[in-house]
């Protein structure tokens, strides 16, 4: 049997890999190194 503190530590397991499979559905890679290309290139104009 798995104690209190145990079963946090899954849901909190669990909870992160949900969001990273929530950001690979709707922000894939390319369209993030997109837009940190972006933001630097903005930056370097100022």
């Amino acid at each position: 049997m798995l104690t209190v503190n145990e079963m946090l530590h899954i849901d909190q397991w669990l909870l992160d890999n949900l969001f990273n499979v929530y950001e690979e559905l709707y922000f894939p890679m390319l369209f993030r190194v997109y837009n940190v290309t972006q933001c630097f290139l903005e930056e370097e104009k100022v």
